[in-house]
């Protein structure tokens, strides 16, 4: 893979907030991207997963790995939107510039350790599957960021 389109994948990863492979057994679902609108139905997001075509080794080891960076991407997620809150709060208060900065900076590095843990687990992912399943997760990653995209657009 040219250095240029792991940089594109890497963007991508932490634009839609990881494209963390979750493998359910009952349901095969996806882990980290956003939920479409409810006004329009969402399409099925396992297909792509039962496309690679898993065996039942690679099945239990991104489900371990699921579990392995699980509770660290929600803990990272909850305080993320916990200190998205205060900083907004603090803009809209009496706070001086040095409280805002310093939430902001906090804001940052909590965003940063989330888009880290979530690279980390696309990476132990990509580590399962063979050269064609990557190349399946790519094109799967690059089509979900498109729709990530548009979603957020028509939204403003």
């Amino acid at each position: 893979m040219s250095p240029r389109r792991l940089s594109v994948l890497a963007a991508i990863v932490i634009a839609i907030g990881g494209a963390v492979v979750v493998a359910n057994p009952s349901s095969f679902g996806l882990g980290s991207i956003a939920q479409a609108p409810a006004a329009r139905p969402s399409p099925d997001k396992s297909e792509w997963l039962k496309d690679l075509n898993l065996s039942t080794d690679q099945l239990q080891k991104i489900q371990a790995i699921r579990s392995q960076y699980k509770d660290k991407i929600s803990q990272n997620r909850r305080t993320l939107r916990q200190s998205q809150q205060e900083l907004r709060n603090l803009i809209g208060s009496e706070a001086s510039t040095d409280q805002v900065r310093e939430k902001y900076t906090q804001v940052k590095t909590i965003k940063q350790q989330l888009a880290d843990a979530q690279f980390e687990s696309m990476l132990a992912t990509r580590e399962v599957l063979n050269p064609a399943q990557r190349r399946q997760f790519v094109d799967h990653m690059l089509k979900a960021h498109e729709n990530f995209r548009d979603r957020m657009h028509n939204r403003h």
